[in-house]
């Protein structure tokens, strides 16, 4: 069966139930149309703590970067944030005193997330690194 069927299905289904509720027809004939269903893939499955913890631990934060890409997934990790969220996140995003990221989410819609200690001091350490003159290098 063609995947585009149960579409156009949809519509025939649902005139036919209207024509059975409005009496123009005498039987349900409705119910005699069956759509199939599309399998819906599943989402992957997330990394376990022990893969979360090896993957940071193969960012060691001895330079910038290091420390920048640590600081990245730790807050992803620690906030549960997408890709995309993380990736738009300015330094004014972070509430140090708060505890807290704002986040544009799916949508543009905006979200206030908390963030835990770890990586709160994991973005301390980038910052203070990127403010010294002796620690940048090119990225």
């Amino acid at each position: 069966m063609p995947p585009y069927l149960p579409a156009y299905l949809v519509p025939v289904k649902l005139f036919l139930m209207w024509l059975y509720d409005t009496g123009q027809i005498l039987a349900n004939v409705a119910m005699r149309v069956e759509i199939p269903r599309c399998r819906q893939p599943l989402p992957p499955k997330p990394l376990s703590i022990e893969e979360v913890d090896r993957l940071i631990a193969l960012v060691p934060p001895t330079s910038l970067a290091g420390m920048r890409g640590r600081a990245m997934l730790e807050l992803m990790y620690g906030c549960g944030l997408r890709r995309s969220e993380l990736v738009g996140l300015n330094v004014g995003d972070v509430a140090f005193s708060k505890r807290t990221v704002s986040v544009r989410g799916k949508g543009g819609k905006d979200r206030v997330v908390p963030v835990n200690d770890i990586a709160l001091d994991a973005v301390s350490k980038y910052l203070h690194a990127r403010r010294r003159p002796a620690l940048t290098s090119p990225l």
